[in-house]
Parts: structure tokens; C-alpha cells; sequence
């Protein structure tokens, strides 16, 4: 175990790593009882219970079918946890620069060479060590849902990706049907990632421009209201043409581009791809939205674009930070 945790740890970049003295600093010396862990162990699985109890009720309530299945009542839970994930990830990273100033230690970091730039780098990285239990949840729950997904494949005899692209246009193979399935699949795995990673790098620029602590809390109530509202409003519009076990009928009479647009912000802004990982919502995207066969292939360019912007955005937040301050 330790020989693979070593390995992991080498594949990170030197800043990122916990054996880094400023990351050392940024996780804190302090080390946790058993008390402690136990304490946080129950806090968690209660408030994890909680969500997917009400998420649970919430369908029974909602569903016309009989029959709840796993895809439907965890919908929701999982995206109320990535939700909290993201905004947990700008709550970490806004008032970071601050605080430092705060406390004094900023201006030296800003003199030497690369201790701001270091800094800033290592505050975005930190928030995956801070959130790594919910990430884990949050994969844990999206493995299951590629479970189904990959078991809705051995339907009709293992012939049911065969069957979905019968008829649809573009007319494609089986292998082309395959390869955007797998590219989805990739993307679905990364989103949860790539969505922290970019909130947390907005975090870290806005951190770079906020002087005081009071600007700094102002700001990331902003921010986490523009985070529900751009959560919310993906799953609402994504709502309308995409349900549990398919699209609905009003993604027919949407122009080409409604349909996709709604698709796409639902999948990168809103659930990051669980309502995609159903193939029977897939085989009537394909037949049902123009050129919808390559939404796998779609959806994955958009995690890489979110990824590079994530990337620049915490690059020029380090150069920024290393600039002399102004007197």
C-alpha cells in the first residue's frame, strides 16, 4: 500500500505532493485521534444517509413507476454532493491569499523567488487532499451507474449498441458506436474532477485580487450563489428533455442547437454526466438529436477544454501573486 501511495504521489508534480514543505503547511501538522476519525467517520456516513434518504423519498414521491431504481433516487444525491464539492472548493481557495496576508507571511513569500507563485499553486491543489472522502463517494456512486450502464450493453443477447444505432443519422459502425461510448465513460469518471479543478482555480484568481478578508468573504458568497445558479439552471433546462430512463418528448420539437445546448450544460454544469450513463437515454439522444451519436465524443473535448482553462486560469493566478505588490 505504501509503495503505490509513493508511486501516486511521484506522478504529481513536486508543489502538489504532502512531503512539499508548503503543502505540509497548508494540511496542518495536527494529527487526528481515533476519537476524531470516528467522530468524522459518523458525521459523514449520517450526512451521506441523509441525502440519499431524501433523495430516496424525494422519488418515491415524484415517480410514477412502482419500481425505484438506483439511477433514479441517487440522481440526485450525487449531484447535491458535487454541488457541495464545488462550492467547498471556492470556499477553500477565495479568502486563502487573504488570510496569508493576514497573518503576515505573504509579503515574504511574494520576495523570494517562487514562494508566491508556489503558494498559490499549492492552495489549489489542497483542495482535492481536503475533499478526497466526498471525491471518493462521488466515484463510488458514478461506478455503479457505469455498472448499469455497462450491463444495459448485454441486452438483447449483447446486441443492444447494435440495435440503438439502427436507423439514426449519421449512420456510423459499431466500432465508432463503441469508441464515443468509451469516450463518454472516460469523461463521466474525470467531470467530478476537472469541475473541482476549475472552481477551485476561479477561487485562487479571485484570491489573488482580493486584498482583505471582508472583500474576500463577500466575494465568495457571489461566487457560490453564481455556482447553485448555474447548477440549478443546468439541471432545470436539462430537466425538460432528459428524464431517468430517457429523453422526453419535447427534445423533438427543439431546434438542433436548444438540444444540444441544454445537453451539454446539463452534462458539464449540472449532473457532469449521470444522465448520460444510461444506454437507453443514449439510444434516444442518437436517434432523437441531430449528430447525437457523438455526444460521447463531444462531451469529452468539453472536459479537456474545462481542464485547460482550469490549467490557465490557476497559471496566471501564480503569476500574478509572484508580481511585486505595489506601495
Amino acid at each position: 500500500m505504501a509503495l503505490l501511495t509513493r508511486l501516486f504521489y511521484s506522478q504529481l508534480p513536486v508543489w502538489a505532493r504532502p512531503t512539499h514543505p508548503m503543502m505540509r503547511y497548508a494540511l496542518g501538522y495536527r494529527k487526528l485521534t481515533l476519537r476524531d476519525t470516528l467522530l468524522r467517520l459518523l458525521v459523514a456516513i449520517l450526512g451521506i444517509g441523509v441525502i440519499v434518504g431524501a433523495g430516496y423519498f424525494y422519488t418515491q414521491q415524484t415517480s410514477d413507476s412502482n419500481t425505484i431504481t438506483y439511477r433514479e433516487f441517487m440522481f440526485y444525491p450525487l449531484a447535491l454532493l458535487q454541488l457541495l464539492a464545488e462550492i467547498l472548493a471556492l470556499a477553500l481557495t477565495v479568502n486563502s491569499v487573504a488570510l496569508e496576508r493576514q497573518k503576515g507571511t505573504w509579503e515574504s513569500l511574494q520576495v523570494s523567488l517562487v514562494g508566491a507563485a508556489t503558494a498559490v499553486r499549492t492552495r489549489w491543489a489542497l483542495v482535492f487532499y481536503k475533499l478526497r472522502w466526498v471525491l471518493a463517494a462521488i466515484v463510488l456512486g458514478r461506478l455503479v451507474y457505469i455498472g448499469y450502464l455497462l450491463d444495459d450493453m448485454t441486452d438483447f443477447e449483447g446486441r443492444a449498441i447494435d440495435v440503438r444505432i439502427i436507423g439514426i443519422s449519421p449512420e456510423v459502425t459499431l466500432e465508432v458506436a463503441v469508441f464515443l461510448l468509451t469516450a463518454l465513460i472516460t469523461a463521466a469518471l474525470l467531470l467530478p474532477f476537472v469541475a473541482i479543478a476549475l472552481d477551485a482555480a476561479v477561487g485562487m484568481v479571485v484570491a489573488t485580487l482580493t486584498q482583505r478578508r471582508s472583500a474576500g468573504v463577500l466575494t465568495t458568497l457571489v461566487l457560490v450563489g453564481g455556482r447553485v445558479l448555474i447548477t440549478g439552471s443546468a439541471l432545470f433546462l436539462g430537466d425538460s428533455i432528459l428524464g431517468p430512463n430517457g429523453t422526453k418528448p419535447e427534445v423533438v420539437d427543439m431546434s438542433t442547437a436548444e438540444g444540444w445546448g441544454r445537453t451539454l450544460l446539463l452534462t458539464l454544469q449540472g449532473d457532469l454526466g449521470l444522465r448520460l450513463l444510461n444506454l437507453e437515454t443514449l439510444g434516444n439522444l442518437w436517434s432523437d438529436l441531430e449528430n447525437g451519436i457523438y455526444i460521447g465524443g463531444v462531451v469529452l473535448v468539453g472536459v479537456i477544454l474545462m481542464a485547460m482553462i482550469a490549467n490557465g486560469l490557476v497559471l496566471f493566478a501564480a503569476w500574478r501573486a509572484a508580481k511585486p505588490a505595489k506601495s
